[in-house]
């Protein structure tokens, strides 16, 4: 994966890469929980500098919520819009009815920025680990589809239909196999644009149609803005999205904030604050000195019916997951290597040996469920049936032998 979120993208990219070949050096785990430990604070106060700016003026400071459901989101929303039209009203009234069907234990990271008179101005979305794993697996397909589609002759209806028959299907989880191998061998790699991800930090700004025109303006003018590209979006909604590159800080400030700051949550994460310590400066100053964040903008009415109505974000993400382009073979494994560089990133361990995911693998979510659980201390795979092992030395050891065994234990071979 490459997240150009970070200022430690490269280096990232690398170890995941190297991951994806069985290939894992003694001090990897620990990078990438620094990375994902100390970049936050490196980019946070610039990307809050610089949004605070553009929305509100330098002399004004927004009211800042955050927010972990969608239900929370969806319900700021509908209370932010003072004079909706009359389809917005609509809408609001059917999520008010029937909250349920718009996924509202959906998790999401995101912070919800309003103005002087409560007026919602800005949404900030972080997106979490599931999604970026799931995302990098979707690029992963992409950047193989050329290939696919050569070694196996297929027509793109064929592909994307979904209704394979058993001799393309077949073929397909064949070659993906193939490429599978390939990668695991070293002989095949992916590119730092094949997995490039822009969006792990996202910007959403609301206004009226007639403002956002000097909005944009605002932005690409800023001062921090080193570089952009600019895109539209149009369908079920519609909006323009710029990828904003912008500058860091300078390392020395960047660095003394960093080394003033309570690191005593980096416990929790197999760190401890000495070693946080020491590897600030060397992590600052080995870092690229800008990020990417994806800002969106959009009116009142394009971004109801993106989370109320036409566009709902969740039914387009249900929709990436069930619509079969392939035999899932290769998606399937590199989202689940890319998934476990995430949870190694907040486990509270530092220790990886052989990756568990292998490209060359296959593995039923079981599997992984005991994969994940094991960077957690948790046992996931016994039954919630089953007793623990006894000591012979324990009290229990005696009754586990004197005839009266313990409800639901069985010795082995009974």
């Amino acid at each position: 994966m490459y997240l150009t979120a970070l200022t430690q993208r490269d280096r990232l990219f690398d170890i995941a890469a190297r991951w994806l070949r069985g290939d894992v050096h003694e001090d990897d785990a620990c990078f990438v929980t620094e990375v994902f430990l100390i970049d936050p604070l490196v980019t946070a106060p610039v990307l809050t500098s610089f949004l605070s700016q553009v929305t509100m003026g330098s002399a004004t400071t927004p009211k800042v919520e955050h927010l972990r459901m969608k239900g929370e989101v969806r319900r700021r929303i509908a209370g932010g819009w003072r004079c909706p039209t009359p389809r917005a009203a609509e809408l609001f009234a059917r999520y008010r009815e029937r909250p349920e069907e718009f996924f509202p234990t959906t998790p999401v990271d995101l912070f919800a920025v309003s103005g002087r008179q409560d007026d919602l101005l800005a949404m900030v979305r972080f997106k979490n680990l599931t999604r970026i794993a799931h995302k990098t697996a979707r690029r992963a397909a992409a950047a193989l589809d050329p290939e696919v589609r050569r070694r196996t002759g297929m027509a793109l209806p064929d592909l994307t239909s979904g209704t394979l028959d058993a001799e393309h299907a077949r073929l397909l989880g064949e070659v993906e196999r193939t490429l599978c191998l390939e990668i695991g061998n070293g002989d095949r790699s992916f590119s730092r644009e094949d997995l490039r991800l822009d969006d792990v930090i996202g910007a959403k700004l609301i206004g009226e149609a007639s403002d956002l025109a000097h909005l944009e303006e605002s932005l690409l003018a800023h001062p921090q803005v080193v570089s952009a590209s600019r895109s539209e979006h149009h369908g079920a909604y519609n909006d323009v999205c710029l990828e904003l590159e912008l500058a860091c800080s300078p390392p020395g400030p960047t660095i003394d904030r960093l080394l003033a700051a309570d690191w005593s949550g980096a416990l929790a994460r197999g760190l401890d604050t000495g070693e946080v310590g020491r590897a600030i400066p060397r992590y600052v100053e080995s870092a690229q000195r800008t990020f990417f964040v994806d800002v969106i903008l959009t009116t009142w009415e394009e971004l109801v019916e993106s989370e109320f109505g036409r566009g709902l974000h969740e039914e387009r993400t249900e929709r990436q997951h069930t619509e079969v382009t392939r035999a899932g073979h290769l998606v399937t494994n590199v989202g689940l290597a890319s998934l476990f560089l995430l949870l190694v990133a907040m486990a509270p361990t530092v220790t990886v040996g052989e990756p568990p995911i292998k490209m060359s693998g296959r593995y039923l979510p079981d599997t992984v469920a005991a994969f994940v659980a094991s960077l957690f201390g948790l046992n996931l795979d016994r039954s919630p049936l089953s007793l623990p092992p006894v000591d012979a030395d324990s009290p229990h050891y005696a009754q586990r032998h004197s005839g009266a065994a313990p409800l639901g234990y069985v010795e082995a071979g009974e």
